[in-house]
């Protein structure tokens, strides 16, 4: 583990490997580890660079003045690739940091060679439709609403439980995790706190149609078989936006599927990077 300092903060990375340049971003609930079977698969053949987001660990939690910005963590990624690759990268991205990764490859196209989204939960694109409508307010009462609620109640532990259980879409619920798992979600529980207690145009900027058309690098877009249905339909409405994708749907995993199904993913992550 190294540190690479940026312009207001120091966020904690991996950094192993030689070659092309590819970049892992976690989400919610997660760190650097999120990509533990990717950096080891991957640093046999490219340089690899997983970092923990503002806020999630090991970097130092939230304090009370902090907010929870999607479009300062998208600053956050165009400052490592400017920093530490100094040229255009593929970037791997997981549900919110697919969101950041997104935001970001908008904001700074030249730093971006490829791009793997991984299920962002781009929640206002689901109002394109009538099922995405009900989807997205199925997901606000189900997941969204009673999160936001344990943590306005200082239930820490039930914020965590009612987002994983809502999102994960595996046959696990948190409290069958085993400790250590639990432990890890539970570290990252600050973060979640703020960002579901944050201005909601601060921790969710609108991306227009017109932003995510202007992306024209390849995208290959991840859903997992058992992931909320939610993200399946988010991923809909991106594949008619951008104008160069692939798509993947990762079997036996739900929403984490490159801890789910880390051998699929990286065969497909791997195959999608040897491709002109």
């Amino acid at each position: 583990m190294k540190t690479v300092h940026l312009r207001d903060t120091s966020l904690a990375c991996i950094d192993q490997g030689e070659g092309d340049p590819v970049i892992f971003v976690h989400g919610s609930l997660g760190s650097f580890q999120d990509f533990a079977p990717q950096v080891d698969f991957f640093s046999r053949t490219h340089r690899t660079i997983a970092y923990s987001r503002r806020f999630h660990p090991p970097n130092p939690a939230p304090g009370p003045a902090d907010s929870y910005s999607l479009s300062e963590q998208s600053g956050d990624l165009a400052e490592i690739i400017q920093s530490l690759v100094i040229g255009p990268s593929t970037v791997v991205a997981s549900s919110l940091g697919a969101y950041v990764s997104l935001i970001c490859a908008v904001r700074h196209p030249h730093l971006f060679s490829r791009l793997i989204l991984g299920e962002p939960p781009i929640l206002v694109l689901l109002e394109k439709t009538l099922e995405g409508r009900a989807a997205r307010g199925e997901f606000d009462t189900k997941v969204i609403g009673p999160a936001r609620r344990a943590f306005e109640e200082g239930d820490e532990e039930g914020g965590v439980r009612a987002f994983f259980n809502g999102v994960a879409g595996n046959k696990l619920t948190f409290d069958q995790l085993a400790l250590a798992a639990r432990g890890k979600l539970l570290a990252a529980g600050p973060a979640l706190h703020l960002e579901l207690l944050s201005d909601p145009s601060e921790y969710m900027p609108e991306l227009t149609d017109d932003q995510i058309r202007s992306v024209h690098v390849p995208v290959l877009l991840l859903n997992g078989q058992q992931s909320p249905r939610v993200f399946r339909l988010i991923t809909d409405q991106l594949e008619q936006l951008l104008s160069d994708t692939y798509r993947v749907l990762v079997p036996s995993a739900g929403h984490s599927m490159q801890l789910d199904n880390s051998e699929f993913y990286n065969a497909v992550v791997r195959e999608f990077l040897a491709t002109e």
